[in-house]
């Protein structure tokens, strides 16, 4: 049998920064977000406050190696670093580079590119651009990227299938040339004594398949965004139906003007985790029309945007620690059915989305428990 090993997705938002302060106001990370937030509705959660109101700050390599003992201590295999990279600029690199710089951190590690632009679509200005990412179709661009991930790529705890290092890309749909792109990475990768890159695609959207060909090794299925995107559960109004299925499709302009018109009907998007992890679970592994590629499927622990979006959130019905070990068992033996070696979790940290196995002080370090207790073999 495959050992199963599951792999949190890591945020590095908990720091300050320049672009952060000038946008926010000075001091600013999610922290501020995570702890002024207010209940939407009756019995919600909010706000989340973490066990022994341990806000603390990812420049601190002692922070970083407290979380990686913990992740040691419940049996997780790995971190999936998000990593932000804008042609040749880099934001919230600190965390990673610090875990990377110091070899005594013995966990798993791959890095995710979250490629998107930076706006204020939080507080409805979708429009107010903080970081522009432009995906310039430059091979020099492309080769200041790759020779700064190298040293990643390299380093001995770095993830790797098929001999090759994994590399998740958030929306590769936004990239220009990005099959010139990756054939060019491949190129780099083989010069630099890799045996190539192992490219995975993130699936938010139904129609990613259509984006992603022949170069991406895998696509994984972001949970729980790609279940309700492709199934549409829940109470949404139809502009922000609209707003999902025009992703791909309009310019953005056009989903700028939509945008407004969404901030200006918006409600609560309330969701049923039931029916989703329903949806997960019926539709795991299930492979896409004309993709050969590997999938890999990933769990949510929670979701509630409320503290970035207030009344305009995405709120899933919350999923205590008994629950989500019913639908992660679930899962896993679904891994045992095909045969699969990881499982993505969604996440680590993300607090201001609801989305965390970091211990709070409502159920303490029950949902890394449960992990524990899965992998181990525990059946009660």
């Amino acid at each position: 049998m495959i050992k199963k090993k599951i792999i949190a997705v890591y945020y590095p938002q908990f720091h300050q920064i320049e672009e952060n302060n000038k946008a926010w106001g000075h001091g600013f990370t999610d922290w501020h977000r995570v702890k002024s937030s207010k209940p939407q509705f009756e019995n919600h959660y909010q706000p989340r406050v973490p066990l022994n109101d341990n806000y603390y700050n990812l420049t601190d390599p002692q922070t970083i190696e407290n979380q990686v003992l913990l992740a040691q201590k419940y049996g997780l295999a790995g971190f999936c670093f998000y990593h932000y990279w804008f042609d040749g600029k880099l934001l919230l690199e600190k965390p990673m580079e610090i875990f990377q710089n110091n070899k005594s951190l013995n966990l798993s590690f791959c890095i995710s590119w979250a490629n998107e632009t930076w706006t204020k679509r939080w507080v409805g200005e979708a429009k107010s651009v903080i970081q522009k990412q432009t995906h310039l179709p430059d091979k020099d661009i492309w080769k200041s990227h790759f020779d700064y991930l190298l040293p990643f790529f390299q380093d001995n705890r770095y993830i790797c299938i098929d001999k090759k290092p994994v590399f998740i890309i958030y929306q590769p749909g936004i990239i220009n040339n990005l099959a010139e792109m990756i054939e060019y990475w491949q190129l780099l990768a083989k010069m630099n004594g890799l045996n190539g890159i192992y490219f995975i695609s993130t699936k938010r959207q139904k129609n990613i398949h259509k984006v992603v060909k022949s170069e991406f090794n895998g696509i994984m299925k972001y949970q729980p965004q790609e279940a309700y995107n492709s199934n549409n559960f829940g109470e949404r109004s139809l502009v922000s139906k609209l707003m999902t299925n025009i992703s791909f499709v309009f310019p953005e302009n056009v989903r700028n003007h939509i945008s407004k018109i969404k901030d200006k009907t918006a409600k609560l998007n309330r969701f049923d985790s039931v029916k989703l992890w329903k949806s997960i679970l019926e539709n795991s592994y299930k492979p896409f029309s004309g993709f050969k590629g590997q999938i890999f499927e990933s769990a949510y622990v929670n979701w509630d945007n409320s503290p970035r979006y207030g009344n305009k959130a995405n709120v899933f019905s919350f999923v205590n620690p008994k629950q989500f070990e019913h639908y992660l068992r679930q899962m896993i033996r679904k891994m045992d059915e095909n045969k699969a070696e990881y499982l993505f979790v969604n996440a680590w940290n993300e607090w201001a989305e609801g989305a965390y196995l970091e211990p709070d002080k409502k159920y303490e370090y029950q949902y890394l428990e449960v992990i524990h207790k899965i992998l181990s073999g525990n059946n009660e």
